[in-house]
């Protein structure tokens, strides 16, 4: 008990430290704005305080999973997966409803093209058919700033089907149905059948999905999020790390999955330590580590070889997105602060399309994750965390709700929050309807990123 005081103490006040720093040096500009960056910390604060003591048991050397009860046949994972697929063909379709009804009817190809790919997606395209651009239009040469694991898959599919539109949905929509069901066989090995399948619906309610069946690296990166975890689980560290290398290849937050996977190995030989198991398995693991910073390094290589500077993408992220490294509650503040500036200048389309749902998702999920921690393991917890706070972080967050639909324990959280029916039936309604609403604001072209 007194080193769990001694360790919250800690952490809080490093945690405390910070956000003085930050108000001394960065006040909020106005009362909203300094209201939200204390409720955003708070809130962040008591996830801290309730993940320590699971924290503390992971590395006890007697934590282990439960055990899932009454294991199902393989043809759940069969259904599952073309039950997920059609969600995305759900999804595809209601778009090119939406766009009807908005603006009238039209080629379905052409419509979808236009629909799926008016944000970040002709941006992938645009790197599958063409790379990277050393010279050239500004437009052109700062699409550096996107990974290129996904623009990679796109022009070798593209190599088969020969259209690159095609064969990028193509793989958006296969990558989350494997996802989908990868999530479910992770779930199982801590939940109950009904509470895993429970996971796999929340992350197809979840409002911002519907950008898994985007022509972007979204649900490629979250099969390989997950695939790095699942092996990490099955102990199988090397090829966990190689998956982790490729996430990161896909997405700069694919780094975050060094907090889980180192979790889990020093779990594994704290565990061995103390039971005088076999140590060297595990310590032999450890310079697998290197190769999930290896796959962001490979970028940087890229990056170097575009244009003669590694770190070229952080100067264009700064000078044409206004993106860098900061803190989360920074981003509560100026989000608040943004939100009614858009009410009081009658910009509504901008308040519902953009600030509202970054609000509601960077408070909700960290109130969700908070609820749930003591009942999800605490090595996904880690990840959250570590995700949460580079990933909301940034200076000028457009896309939360979508980096967040990446973050499985999002999902998960859910499941345990919902055990109670009439609580299920609730959420999953008011999610269903936010989804609805959030693809009609993003056929719309509203700001939804």
């Amino acid at each position: 008990m007194r080193r769990r005081w001694i360790y919250t103490g800690f952490c809080l006040t490093v945690l405390l430290a910070l956000f003085l720093n930050w108000m001394v040096n960065m006040p909020p500009a106005t009362l909203p704005a300094a209201v939200s960056s204390v409720l955003i910390t708070a809130l962040f604060a008591l996830l801290g305080i309730r993940f320590i003591p699971q924290w503390m048991e992971g590395w006890s050397g007697s934590y282990e999973a439960m055990e899932a009860r009454g294991d199902k046949p393989s043809t759940i994972f069969l259904r599952l997966f073309t039950a997920l697929i059609l969600t995305r063909l759900a999804v595809i379709g209601l778009s090119y409803i939406l766009d009807c009804v908005l603006s009238g009817g039209g080629n379905f190809v052409n419509k979808l093209y236009s629909i799926w790919t008016s944000g970040d997606g002709a941006h992938y395209l645009d790197i599958a058919e063409r790379w990277y651009q050393s010279s050239g239009s500004r437009d052109k040469v700062v699409l550096l700033v996107f990974l290129p694991l996904y623009p990679i898959l796109v022009r070798a599919v593209t190599f088969i089907f020969g259209n690159y539109f095609f064969s990028a949905m193509l793989i958006s929509q296969l990558c989350f149905a494997f996802a989908g069901t990868l999530l479910y066989r992770l779930a199982r090995l801590d939940m109950e059948h009904r509470d895993a399948l429970r996971a796999v619906k929340y992350l197809v309610v979840l409002p911002s999905a519907f950008f898994f069946s985007a022509p972007m690296s979204d649900s490629l990166f979250l099969l390989l999020s997950l695939s790095c975890i699942y092996l990490a689980r099955k102990k199988r560290y090397a090829l966990s790390c190689v998956l982790g290398g490729l996430a990161a290849f896909t997405r700069s937050l694919g780094l975050s999955l060094l907090a889980p996977i180192c979790f889990e190995l020093i779990a594994d030989l704290i565990r061995e330590i103390k039971c005088r198991g076999d140590v060297k398995r595990y310590l032999r693991c450890l310079p697998a580590l290197l190769i999930i910073p290896s796959g962001f390094a490979l970028y940087l290589y890229i990056n170097y070889r575009v244009s003669g500077n590694p770190f070229q993408y952080a100067i264009y992220q700064r000078e044409h997105w206004s993106q860098s490294l900061g803190y989360f509650w920074n981003t509560a503040s100026y989000q608040i602060q943004y939100a009614l500036s858009s009410i009081e200048s009658g910009e509504l389309w901008r308040f519902f399309g953009l600030w509202l749902p970054n609000l509601v998702f960077i408070f909700g999920s960290l109130a969700v994750m908070a609820a749930a921690v003591g009942h999800i393991r605490p090595s996904y917890t880690a990840y959250f965390i570590a995700y949460y706070v580079v990933g909301m972080g940034v200076t000028w967050l457009l896309s939360g709700p979508r980096y967040l639909a990446a973050l499985f324990p999002l999902s998960l959280a859910f499941s345990v929050v919902t055990k109670k029916r009439p609580a299920d039936t609730l959420l999953t309604a008011a999610l269903s309807v936010g989804a609805v609403l959030y693809m009609l604001a993003f056929v719309s072209r509203w700001q939804v990123f």
